[in-house]
Parts: C-alpha cells; sequence; structure tokens
C-alpha cells in the first residue's frame, strides 16, 4: 500500500470544500441568526409556578440560583419574595430546569447579553403585587376540594353504618344491548354472565362499577365469570 494515500485523500476533501459556495456568513445584526427550538439563551422564571423547594439552588453546581425566602405570617410555610439568577456564572448545564417539579424555570432565546457592569448580568425576579392573591385563590380552592372530600367520607361513613349502598346505577341486565355485547360477547354467554350474577348480588355490583370506571377491565372479569361457569357447568355434566 502507498504511503500517504489517506494524507491525499484528506487534502482531496479540502480541496473539493474549499471552492464550494456556500452563504456561511450571517450579517448580524441586520440579519438574525436562526435559532433551534432547544437553544439555551438566557435563563427564565415563572414566579407563580414556584414552590421554594429549593431544589434548583441544590442541583446547580456554580451557585447561580437564589432565593429570598420568608417564613409566611400565622403558618411555617415559605413565601418568596424574590428570585435571583446570576448568569455570569451559568454554563448552561440545564441542571435546574431538570430538577424542578413545577416548571418555573425555562429557556429563551436571548442571548445578547453583554454589558458594561457585572452587577447587570444579575436577573431579579421580584414577589408581584398578585401573588398574595393568587396563593389565597389556592389556598381556598384546597380547602373547598378537603371539604368535599371530607364531606363524602362522612356520607359514605353514614350510610354504611345504617347498611346503604349508594346506587351504582341500572342493573347489567338493563345495559344497552352494545354495552353487553362488548362485556361478554355472545347471546350464549351473555346468558350465562346475568345467570352468575342474579346468584351474587356483591360482584354484580362490583362489575357494575366497573362498567362505568374501567370498561377493559369489566370485560376481562366477565370474561373470567362466564369461563368459570362454563367450566363449572362441564364438571357437573361429567359428574
Amino acid at each position: 500500500m502507498a504511503y500517504g494515500l489517506g494524507l491525499l485523500k484528506g487534502m482531496w476533501v479540502t480541496l473539493k470544500h474549499t471552492f464550494e459556495k456556500k452563504d456561511l456568513v450571517v450579517q448580524y445584526p441586520e440579519q438574525r441568526p436562526v435559532l433551534q427550538e432547544r437553544f439555551r439563551g438566557t435563563l427564565c422564571f415563572r414566579f407563580e409556578n414556584c414552590i421554594a423547594c429549593n431544589l434548583c439552588v441544590n442541583s446547580c453546581p456554580n451557585k447561580v440560583l437564589s432565593l429570598d425566602v420568608v417564613k409566611a405570617e400565622g403558618s411555617n410555610k415559605r413565601k418568596l419574595m424574590a428570585y435571583i439568577i446570576d448568569m455570569q456564572y451559568c454554563m448552561y448545564c440545564n441542571l435546574c430546569v431538570e430538577s424542578c417539579n413545577s416548571s418555573a424555570l425555562y429557556w429563551n432565546k436571548e442571548f445578547e447579553k453583554s454589558t458594561f457592569d457585572k452587577e447587570s448580568i444579575k436577573i431579579t425576579y421580584e414577589r408581584p403585587r398578585y401573588m398574595d392573591e393568587l396563593e389565597a385563590q389556592r389556598e381556598a380552592e384546597k380547602e373547598r376540594i378537603r371539604q368535599e372530600k371530607a364531606q363524602a367520607a362522612a356520607s359514605a361513613k353514614k350510610d354504611a353504618a345504617v347498611g346503604i349502598e349508594t346506587p351504582a346505577g341500572p342493573s347489567i341486565a338493563e345495559q344497552p344491548k352494545e354495552i353487553l355485547t362488548e362485556l361478554a360477547g355472545s347471546e350464549e354467554n351473555i346468558t350465562l354472565l346475568l345467570q352468575v350474577l342474579s346468584k351474587n348480588t356483591v360482584t354484580h355490583d362490583k362489575l357494575l362499577k366497573m362498567i362505568a370506571s374501567d370498561m377493559e377491565k369489566a370485560k376481562k372479569v366477565a370474561l373470567a365469570l362466564v369461563q368459570k361457569a362454563l367450566r363449572d357447568s362441564n364438571e357437573g355434566g361429567k359428574e
């Protein structure tokens, strides 16, 4: 094998690209570059999403992020007053964005961050005026949901104590033909399923609730009941 053949091949590839006509120059700033969707320009912050969990601060290797947090009046809840991003130390690793459970951090495509003063590179997000009202609304909504769940649990407990069960709707035999066909398939299977359920009201009520909540699971249970009934029938015939 001739020595220097690899070098000649490499030089030939370089020579071909030398004379190619490509418009690789962007006349910036008159022409703006086309930035990809995943481009990381400046780290931004959504104040209303932050829960002051401190995960982003702990995940940052360069200590770029810091929080100004106080205790809320009348509770031990953390109240975020300011969020500071010191971009001069950021290495764009994205660890803070990945660790945030509430999507409070994100990147925009702004890359022109040159300043005459280092302190100007810091980005400070002060607490907006509407945050107190927004948090009050969230707490009121949580309390409303909590009370509704407590009332539903108390009502169910009361009904159970007196032996009353909340009806799940029409019986399976009263269901539309389409649902029964989807549930059991053939007419023979439907008849067999209804016979099994007529003898066991507990299984009937459970399957009725499944039809309303999870049809796929209901179909599997119905098929199992039909197959069991067929096996029992065959074993009884042999005896």
